[in-house]
């Protein structure tokens, strides 16, 4: 095989062994509590914690759980649970 074709077929692999959305992410799992993440990598600051706080809750106020919460609680009660869904370091 030529070394054309070699790095061609090199390329096309490290293209279908490409990391899931989750940056760093190792183990994903839901359990009664919530849903549970280990990542590899430094401790997120506060901050950087505050921010996924805020694209987690801005993501599950587009689903259809959000919707049915609106429907069987009421809007400021479906508002009230979301601001209760954070991120957090255990």
């Amino acid at each position: 095989m030529s070394n054309k074709k070699l790095g061609k077929n090199r390329r096309k692999k490290r293209k279908r062994t490409a990391q899931p959305n989750l940056p760093g992410a190792v183990s994903t799992w839901q359990e009664n509590d919530g849903l549970h993440s280990i990542v590899a990598g430094e401790r997120p600051s506060e901050e950087k914690l505050a921010d996924m706080t805020r694209t987690y809750q801005r993501q599950l106020k587009k689903s259809p759980l959000f919707k049915q919460w609106v429907a069987k609680f009421g809007k400021e009660n479906a508002f009230k649970l979301l601001e209760e869904c954070r991120v957090e370091l255990r």
